[in-house]
């Protein structure tokens, strides 16, 4: 059967250090096109395109004589234990959200998660090409935008039906899902679980918090009291460009700057705020658990270019059942980090008014009303806040602590 690797010659694709030589590209091809072939008659199948991410590489593959593209989705690396779980944990998230909502995501055609007794000999996820184009923020108007946030409602009121008893991973049983280790974003590469509490969840994520802040010299610290700049706090991109050299001059401020026992001591009091708010913002023990992608952010939105409403909802790699005030949190866009704006916050409310459940509608208006603190704390104990730490940091402890808040933390001392 005829193989061309059409834009991407096959040397080229088979010399990037992230493609896995033990890969067959040319059973994988076949796999493709006779999937294109059950709908339309294609002759041939060849890469189009490639993209490496973080933790994984895409191949979009395309046919001639037909317009069907396919896109495959792989890990960049294999970890015995984790990876075969985290790629069947996205394949049987997707089904599940295909079979049981009406939110758009990819179709599964087929999958392999593990090596062991794979043909391709590396795991892989065979779907189709997400609709729409990718979501540019700055590149439509406020009614685009405004369109984006009532129909993100619309995906939290639906997956909002999509219950579990443990906190973890979806996997699939047969013809059931069920709950499994959870590979979560913010356990840094590994599984944990699954948790039956709450408490249980956010208690292992606050000891990897406080290890992380405590490990001289490799946590993730800024200097806490400040703040790192953003670009929208500056008139030119050179202003900003020059504030942020001076943040990060090392010959100014020196490494000692973030590792001071001040410093860290400060991490630590956030930490012991954070494990003492748990009481205030959950549930601990409660046995419901609701699906969550943990990453609604611009890169994983397709949308149609005319009407601005979302066609496909991608990278589920990372998702898992999160408890329901962790949940019930207004999406923040265009960085899932910084601030959203009251007009889009307001949209979004009244989505969701419109779209929940009568049954559900007056807990989940109360819960996102209030999910600020819980959107922060999420964010600072997944040590997800990156460049807006700052900003996450503020927003929880003037919950937590009220307008002293800054008083307080600028008088610890490493004997506090």
């Amino acid at each position: 059967m005829e193989k061309c690797l059409g834009k991407i010659p096959r040397e080229q694709l088979q010399n990037k250090r992230w493609f896995p030589p033990t890969f067959d590209l040319d059973l994988l091809l076949d796999y493709a096109l006779s999937i294109a072939q059950q709908t339309v008659d294609c002759k041939a199948a060849f890469v189009s395109g490639s993209s490496l991410g973080w933790y994984s590489f895409i191949l979009f593959i395309s046919f001639d004589g037909c317009h069907e593209d396919l896109v495959l989705k792989s890990p960049v690396k294999y970890v015995d234990g984790l990876t075969d779980l985290i790629m069947e944990s996205e394949a049987s998230t997707i089904r599940l959200v295909e079979s049981k909502t009406q939110i758009p995501v990819p179709h599964v055609y087929r999958y392999e998660s593990e090596i062991s007794g794979n043909p391709v000999k590396w795991p892989y996820i065979l779907m189709s090409k997400a609709k729409g184009v990718p979501l540019c923020w700055e590149c439509i108007p406020i009614e685009g935008r405004e369109t984006v946030m009532k129909d993100l409602a619309k995906c939290l009121c639906q997956l909002s039906q999509l219950t579990f008893g443990e906190i973890g991973s979806i996997v699939s049983s047969g013809d059931e899902f069920i709950t499994t280790r959870s590979v979560h974003l913010s356990f840094s590469g590994n599984a944990a679980g699954p948790f039956q509490s709450a408490k249980d969840y956010y208690t292992y994520q606050l000891a990897l918090f406080y290890e992380d802040v405590c490990t001289d010299g490799e946590g993730s610290r800024v200097p806490f009291l400040r703040e790192i700049p953003h670009r929208e706090d500056f008139d030119s991109p050179d202003a900003f460009s020059a504030a942020s050299d001076e943040y990060w001059d090392v010959n100014k401020y020196g490494h000692e700057h973030w590792n001071t026992p001040q410093n860290i001591a400060r991490y630590v009091r956030l930490h012991h705020e954070m494990k003492d708010a748990m009481k205030d913002l959950f549930e601990l023990e409660s046995h419901e658990f609701v699906l969550a992608h943990p990453d609604l952010n611009t890169t994983n939105l397709f949308i149609d270019p005319s009407t601005y409403e979302i066609t496909c909802v991608i990278d589920w790699q990372h998702a898992s059942t999160v408890p329901v005030k962790s949940f019930y949190v207004v999406p923040h866009l265009p960085s899932t980090r910084a601030p959203i704006d009251d007009r889009l916050r307001a949209v979004f409310l009244d989505a969701v008014e419109h779209y929940a459940k009568e049954d559900g509608k007056g807990r989940a208006l109360a819960l996102l009303r209030k999910s600020e603190p819980m959107w922060a704390f999420d964010k600072l104990v997944q040590r997800a806040a990156a460049e807006y730490f700052h900003y996450a940091a503020r927003v929880f402890l003037h919950w937590k602590l009220g307008d002293d808040w800054f008083d307080i933390f600028t008088a610890i001392s490493v004997d506090n």
